[in-house]
């Protein structure tokens, strides 16, 4: 019966099914099987999470490549670069691709906030740079960017601003 049980558990791990490897292992323990046995299979189980973990965050991070090429930045919602970024930080947010995809999609929404200043689209600029700055963008880059937008927006009253005859 242990065995079989160490069997079907080694199974279960070479499979991919975490939920059923666990419950194997969990049987395990009641039955008494040798602790070296189920101490092994906890570190398959682990090896194997691990190795689906980052098979996953790499198929992400070729879809986020995928939309930034395609400059689907936060359109359509559920599937932009934006959402694989989210999914991708939601499963590890310290992974080097994870923070790589950060700050790849921040540099593009400044970039696209930059571009919306060059055809005095204020708030088209503003709302790039919250969409950048709700990603965790570094502070100076961000600051930067709302510094130019201040500054056309200051620009852009004075043009429309009526002067008093007296004034000029």
């Amino acid at each position: 019966l242990q065995a079989a049980l160490l069997g079907a558990a080694g199974s279960a791990i070479a499979a991919g099914e975490v939920a059923t490897a666990e419950r194997w292992i969990e049987a395990g323990e009641e039955i008494g099987v040798a602790r070296a046995d189920l101490a092994n299979l906890r570190r398959e189980l682990q090896s194997a999470q691990i190795e689906h973990k980052s098979g996953a965050l790499s198929a992400l991070a070729q879809q986020f490549e995928d939309r930034l090429r395609q400059h689907q930045l936060v359109e359509p919602p559920a599937d932009s670069a934006r959402a694989i970024y989210l999914q991708m930080r939601d499963a590890d947010p310290q992974h080097p691709a994870t923070l790589a995809a950060r700050d790849a999609l921040g540099k593009e929404m400044l970039a696209e906030s930059r571009s919306a200043l060059a055809r005095a689209d204020t708030a088209g600029a503003g709302r790039w740079v919250a969409q950048a700055e709700a990603l965790g963008i570094p502070g100076l880059d961000v600051t930067n960017a709302k510094r130019d937008i201040a500054t056309q927006q200051a620009r852009e009253s004075r043009v429309a601003s009526i002067v008093p005859v007296g004034q000029l």
